[in-house]
């Protein structure tokens, strides 16, 4: 009864982070806090719910009363008693997902973040130059769930949220080509189609675009715009924002291979990530001498099946996947980033070679 609410959560935490969670002190906290939910500040909600998950990873199950304290944190949140803060949001998202309440994370992601809600950074003695937009680390969970599930619904949702999150002409259009994707992967060609069109209708539209529609035997270029603009894609920052300026190398690159790759010529597209990484900003890819390895022993073993892990812009693999695909091989990546995952399905599109590489968006366990 010494403490503050907020230490308690901090101390809690502290616990969480050390790795003890088999002390009797989360039994007693959740005891105390339960009638308080309500009067816990942004920040105190935020760290109890992700202590509380991560606990309950650590133990192997929940524990008691976790169930009733989340009930009560999340009606808070979702009445707007409490609004968490960005770094805040990708917590609690992370936290429900971790526990199995995917349902109570998207709950919450639609009905207080998206079409543009994102809250700013919450936490005194920061300024905006040091805060963490949770966009990334949310957009990642939800991303990986959806697409775990099959939920082509929401995996559009989410895609067309991110585009209307970005000041960037190219990463709009990239995460619309990434629902359009998504579509075709479940058959469904009249959403696609609808999207393609939504794209020629605000002239997003990329050599991506047009490789898309071809696979589906239509000429992008012939397509009818959209009647109407999706009421989403019209929202539009006024400037870049902290998620996206964290991708200003990755953006870079994205330009200029839409702009100075050709449309199923693998060659041209590394030639054009390549030319960014000698020419402008250094960039975390196998070019060079390490392509070269890399080129040998796959030739050399021939691998039917390739997991990487980190696909970035979608370099590595693209080139892995030239080659194997000669003898029926199949790469998968792995990347935990939505804006990377994002950048190298497109890339992966434009190579022609998304029949053989899989990007799959999300952490390795």
């Amino acid at each position: 009864q010494t403490f503050r609410l907020d230490e308690l959560c901090g101390l809690l935490w502290a616990y969480a982070k050390a790795k003890v969670a088999d002390s009797p002190i989360f039994e007693e906290a959740i005891r105390l806090l339960l009638p308080k939910a309500e009067s816990l500040d942004q920040q105190s909600v935020s760290n109890i719910i992700w202590v509380l998950a991560t606990a309950a990873g650590q133990r192997g199950e929940l524990i008691p009363g976790t169930k009733e304290l989340f009930d009560a944190l999340l009606a808070a949140m979702l009445d707007m008693k409490v609004r968490v803060d960005s770094e805040g949001a990708a917590m609690v998202i992370w936290a429900f997902w971790s526990v199995g309440r995917f349902l109570d994370a998207w709950t919450l992601y639609v009905r207080t973040l998206s079409d543009g809600r994102h809250p700013e950074h919450g936490k005194t003695g920061f300024n905006k130059r040091h805060a963490v937009d949770g966009r990334q680390r949310y957009y990642q969970t939800l991303l990986m769930e959806t697409e775990r599930r099959g939920d082509v619904a929401k995996q559009v949702f989410l895609w067309k949220q991110m585009a209307a999150d970005f000041y960037a002409r190219s990463l709009r259009a990239a995460c619309l080509n990434c629902a359009v994707m998504a579509l075709m992967r479940a058959g469904d060609r009249e959403g696609a189609v609808e999207i393609l069109r939504q794209l020629a209708r605000t002239r997003l539209g990329t050599g991506v675009s047009q490789s898309l529609a071809r696979r589906m035997g239509l000429e992008y270029d012939l397509l009818e715009p959209a009647n109407i603009v999706d009421i989403t894609l019209r929202r539009r920052p006024q400037q870049q924002s902290r998620f996206e300026d964290f991708h200003y190398k990755e953006a870079s690159v994205l330009e200029t291979v839409v702009a100075n790759a050709t449309p199923g010529d693998p060659s041209t597209v590394h030639a054009a990530v390549e030319n960014v990484g000698l020419k402008e900003v250094w960039l975390k890819v196998a070019g060079g001498e390490k392509a070269c390895v890399l080129d040998n022993i796959i030739t050399r073993h021939r691998p039917k099946l390739i997991l990487e892990f980190g696909t970035y812009v979608g370099y590595t693999c693209s080139r892995m996947a030239l080659q194997v695909s000669q003898w029926g091989g199949k790469v998968v990546s792995m990347e935990m980033d939505p804006v990377n995952a994002t950048i190298a399905r497109n890339h992966i599109e434009l190579c022609g070679l998304s029949e053989v590489v899989t990007v799959q968006l999300g952490h390795s366990d």
